[in-house]
């Protein structure tokens, strides 16, 4: 095998762009190159109309990628580019030449003209080869020791050009000069489907706004509706009602086009905003949203969504706490917090009497369905158990359209 690298990722700091937005494009207009683009924007919760709107440009200079994820590591070219983040444990193992593993490896062919040195840091370029045999594994060298990483999923960015841009189905990451907002890259981190090729167009359409909890019923729900409505769920994970202020508008996509609009949207925020984060592996102090945010964030979504004459709005509650969970990594949440959550979300309901509500809360717990789930500590929920919230889920979502 050749001798392999490892490099650091250097970073200049009059290299970086001025300005760098993650969203989804819209009203290609290729002739003139250029774009609008829905953005995923920080806002001040005091103030949260703030843009997430932008025009932006591209030109022969412009960088184009996209990524082409690869479920089989063996499918990765010969001394390929790559970039990860090690921990200081994936480092010592590293450098005692001992197997580790990480979450995704990131493959970056269209750097082949980069010039890399070898520095230490958490973040690091290494050229990298297939392995034999093995679908979740790679090889790298160190001082002439072959070690074999492994990963359950890759990444491969290539080079692209302005056709690979499709209006309302391209999330992308911009990078551009926020004085004349030409692009220097655009990155392509994810296609959505393209209504045109799997919509019914005789059927309504449903978007779910949600987090993982939305992700548990969402597979058993597309079911049940199947011939009834066409059934989408937003891509990744809601988050925060923060994070639903600034995605907003990206999520719904550009509704004018023929065939994009939303006939009902469910949303179903909270279990991110009553999360305790941990300080020094113990419970923290607060909430990442408290109480009267997490109100001012739902009155704004709500208003948002209430504008859309055409669409029926669904809240769905939050599901409960079965007891403390406390995890140093991704924080904490104590049982029944969910409560006060759901009652503040009531309370901002009642400017909004157009809303419907699916009371996902009560449902799991007057239901038997869920008696062994309440006794352990984990939010979500198993196959069997998912389904029986599909069926709640379900019936709203059916009972808004027949109104």
């Amino acid at each position: 095998m050749k001798k392999l690298l490892l490099f650091a990722c250097i970073a200049c700091a009059n290299l970086l762009p001025a300005g760098t937005q993650v969203g989804l494009v819209c009203k290609i207009d290729k002739e003139n190159k250029s774009f609008n683009f829905l953005a995923e924007t920080a806002y001040d919760p005091k103030k949260p109309e703030g843009n997430r709107s932008f025009t932006f440009k591209w030109n022969d200079k412009t960088r184009i990628i996209t990524r082409q994820m690869l479920s089989d590591i063996s499918q990765i070219p010969i001394d390929s580019i790559a970039s990860f983040k090690l921990t200081q444990e994936q480092l010592d193992a590293f450098e005692a030449g001992k197997s580790f593993s990480i979450s995704i490896l990131l493959l970056e062919n269209y750097l082949k003209d980069v010039p890399l040195r070898k520095q230490h840091s958490s973040n690091f370029y290494a050229k990298v080869n297939p392995i034999k045999g093995k679908k979740n594994a790679f090889a790298v060298e160190n001082n002439g020791t072959v070690i074999a990483v492994k990963a359950p999923k890759a990444q491969l960015l290539l080079s692209g050009t302005g056709e690979d841009l499709h209006e309302n189905l391209s999330i992308a990451r911009v990078s551009y000069d926020d004085k004349t907002n030409m692009a220097s890259s655009i990155t392509i981190q994810q296609q959505l489907p393209d209504p045109a090729k799997i919509d019914d167009p005789s059927l309504p359409r449903v978007l779910v706004i949600g987090d993982s909890i939305s992700m548990n019923y969402d597979i058993p729900t597309r079911n049940l509706l199947k011939g009834k409505a066409n059934y989408y769920r937003i891509f990744g994970n809601s988050g925060r009602t923060s994070r639903g202020v600034s995605s907003l508008d990206m999520w719904l996509g550009d509704m004018s086009l023929p065939g994009m609009q939303w006939d009902v949207i469910c949303v179903n925020h909270g279990l991110h905003d009553l999360l305790i984060p941990t300080k020094d592996d113990k419970w923290g102090e607060k909430n990442a949203i408290d109480i009267p945010e997490y109100k001012s964030n739902l009155k704004y979504i709500f208003a948002r969504l209430s504008k859309l004459a055409k669409t029926k709005v669904i809240w769905i509650t939050t599901t409960p706490v079965p007891n403390d969970s406390l995890s140093p990594k991704y924080g904490g949440r104590k049982k029944d917090a969910e409560l006060p959550y759901n009652e503040a979300a009531a309370e901002v309901l009642k400017e909004f009497p157009a809303i419907q509500v699916c009371d996902l809360n009560k449902f799991v717990r007057n239901s038997s369905a869920f008696d062994t789930w309440r006794q352990g500590n984990n939010v979500h929920f198993k196959p069997d158990e998912c389904k029986e919230l599909a069926t709640e889920v379900s019936a709203i979502i059916l009972k808004a359209l027949e109104k």
